[in-house]
C-alpha cells in the first residue's frame, strides 16, 4: 500500500475487491493493522514526515568505449588500462552482488580519489551507475557536487571490463538475481576482502574502509536515481 494512498482488499485468488483510501491520500503511509474493540479499527503506520524524493530518471544503456569515456575506459582488445592507487596496494578479489527489492532506485553512491577501480563480471551481468568526478575535492565529502545531468547507467556483460577513473561516483546492481565479478580495487596492509551485501549500506563500507566516501542523495538532496530500461 506504500505510495498508493490507500489499502487494497484482495481475495485469496488475487482479485482486488476494493480500495479504502487513506485520509488526505497520505503517500507516506507504509502499513496497517487491525485493533480496538473487536478489531473494528484500522491503525496506520507511516514514514517520518519528509517529502517524497524526486525521482531522477537514468536510462540504462549498453556499455561502449565512446559512451563511457566521460567516466573511464572500456578495456578492448589491443588496449590497456592501468590500475593505480596512491596508497595501499592494488588488489583483485572475487565478489558477488545480489539484487535488492529496490534495486532500480539508487540513493547512495561511493566515491574515492586515491584509486581507480575496475569491474569485470564473470557470471551474470551488472548495471554500473556512474556520475562524473566533482571538479573539486573538499574536506567534507558530503558537500561534493553531484552532476545529475550526466549521471548514467551501463550494462556490463560477462567478459566486458569497465574501468572508472579516480573520483567518479559509482554504484552497481545485478541485472538478474546476482552477479559475480572481479573487483580490481585498493587494499591496505592486512585489510581483508570486501564484505558482501553492503552495496546499499555505504556507511558500513566507509566504516570498514575510511578511504571510500559516499553520499546519500535522498538524505542530502531529496533525490533518487531511478533506473529505466
Amino acid at each position: 500500500m506504500a505510495r498508493l494512498g490507500g489499502i487494497l482488499q484482495i481475495d485469496p485468488r488475487g482479485i482486488m475487491l476494493g480500495f479504502v483510501p487513506v485520509p488526505n491520500g497520505d503517500l507516506l503511509t507504509t502499513n496497517f493493522a487491525f485493533g480496538g474493540p473487536d478489531n473494528h479499527y484500522i491503525c496506520l503506520t507511516r514514514r517520518k514526515d519528509r517529502e517524497m524524493p524526486d525521482m531522477i530518471p537514468v536510462k540504462i544503456r549498453p556499455l561502449s568505449g565512446e559512451t563511457f569515456r566521460r567516466y573511464g575506459q572500456v578495456l578492448e582488445r589491443g588496449g590497456l588500462v592501468y590500475p593505480d592507487t596512491d596508497d595501499g596496494r592494488v588488489a583483485m578479489e572475487m565478489l558477488q552482488v545480489r539484487r535488492r527489492p529496490d534495486a532500480n532506485q539508487i540513493a547512495q553512491l561511493a566515491i574515492h580519489f586515491s584509486y581507480n577501480q575496475t569491474f569485470i563480471p564473470v557470471q551474470g551481468s551488472m548495471v554500473l551507475v556512474v556520475a562524473p568526478a566533482p571538479d573539486r575535492q573538499s574536506a567534507n565529502p558530503r558537500t561534493y557536487a553531484f552532476d545529475y545531468d550526466h549521471a548514467a547507467a551501463f550494462v556490463v556483460e560477462p567478459g566486458q571490463v569497465a574501468f572508472i577513473d579516480k573520483g567518479v561516483w559509482h554504484s552497481l546492481v545485478p541485472v538478474g538475481a546476482a552477479c559475480t565479478f572481479v573487483n580490481v580495487t585498493r587494499k591496505n596492509a592486512q585489510e581483508p576482502a570486501t564484505d558482501e551485501g553492503n552495496e546499499a549500506r555505504m556507511e558500513r563500507i566507509h566504516a570498514a574502509r575510511p578511504y571510500v566516501d559516499y553520499v546519500d542523495l535522498q538524505a542530502r538532496d531529496g533525490r533518487v536515481l531511478a533506473l529505466e530500461w
